[in-house]
């Protein structure tokens, strides 16, 4: 028997409002991503907040349960990464373990693939990504680090 493992189910962030205006903006890694480029940010957090945010409400959950569930509830999704850094996200996604969604709610997050199309065109090209990446590096690598 075969499992898929679904990595970044909460789109690196962005399922549970990281992304939002009110937010504060992306520091790390993900400031290069497309999926952070204004461009793609504006759309995939009204999508957000006008469809995924009020279906939670309605199932008295988080964003994070909400996605997980709908993640974990795939055919053939045997696990999720989750990347839980406190004891709240670690009972969110022990939380959506037991999420049952309704049919016709699952249906409309089917429907939603649309929310992470992303343009990916927006944003650094991958070589200006990894030159930035690089360049990153070297800041922190000082000539006499590796000399014996």
């Amino acid at each position: 028997s075969c499992g898929f493992l679904a990595y970044s189910p909460l789109a690196r962030g962005l399922l549970v409002g990281r992304g939002a205006a009110s937010a504060e903006p992306v520091r790390d890694a993900r400031a290069a991503d497309p999926m952070f480029h204004p461009a793609n940010l504006g759309r995939i957090n009204q999508s957000v907040e006008n469809q995924l945010r009020p279906m939670a409400e309605r199932y008295g959950v988080s964003l994070s349960v909400l996605a997980l569930a709908w993640v974990i509830g795939q055919p053939g999704v045997t696990a999720a990464i989750v990347g839980a850094q406190t004891e709240a996200q670690v009972e969110a996604a022990v939380a959506a373990d037991t999420l049952r969604l309704d049919p016709a709610d699952r249906a409309t997050l089917d429907g939603l693939d649309a929310i992470l199309a992303i343009d990916r065109s927006a944003g650094m090209s991958g070589v200006q990504r990894w030159k930035g990446r690089l360049r990153r590096l070297a800041s922190r690598v000082t000539p006499n680090r590796f000399r014996r």
